[in-house]
């Protein structure tokens, strides 16, 4: 039986081929547990600054409810930080923690990004929204990313994904079992 090939995998992979400044300035949007960033910046050295956005906040009611929200308190998620908190901690300055929804995130970010992996919110409207705000961030030649895509729990991330390619002409590249998904931005 072969081996699951994760989302960490195959972008470590697409990151080192397709970036080629020495130091390297990513973005991640919805960290969670922080297994993709502690991956990432585990198997690449040359990231010098790698912003980890997660608002860590109760959103089971209102505008942003999501399916991860449920049965979770806001204790539960104060928790869950703390928790990649420490798992980050060995990476030192290195990592930026932005406890803040996406967009207001987005705006804590000053420094153009080499990449971007979008992760947040996999509504239709919220992975739309997330494109737009962090494409805008990523120098040209960059990488726009995210995983989940045709996923059948997921359904918004493809037809988002999508829809915005399609529109701004971006060459989507879809890899891996994860459902990773990806363009170089012109």
């Amino acid at each position: 039986m072969s081996q699951r090939v994760r989302r960490w995998d195959v972008l470590k992979k697409v990151f080192e081929e397709n970036l080629q400044r020495k130091k390297l300035t990513i973005a991640e949007v919805g960290t969670w547990k922080g297994d993709f960033a502690v991956r990432i910046l585990k198997g690449i050295k040359r990231i010098s600054k790698f912003f980890c956005i997660d608002p860590y906040r109760d959103f089971s009611k209102g505008v942003y409810k999501c399916r991860r929200s449920s049965g979770w308190n806001q204790k539960r998620w104060d928790a869950a930080y703390n928790v990649v908190q420490k798992r980050l901690a060995p990476y030192g300055d290195r990592v930026v923690m932005i406890r803040n929804t996406s967009r207001k995130g987005a705006a804590q970010v000053l420094l153009l990004l080499d990449a971007v992996f979008i992760d947040g919110n996999h509504a239709y409207e919220f992975v739309l929204q997330d494109i737009e705000i962090w494409e805008a961030k990523v120098r040209s030649g960059g990488i726009v990313s995210g995983h989940d895509y045709g996923s059948k729990f997921h359904w918004g991330v493809q037809k988002a994904v999508d829809e915005y390619a399609k529109e701004h002409g971006r060459q989507l590249q879809v890899t891996g079992q994860d459902g990773v998904w990806w363009w170089i931005k012109p």
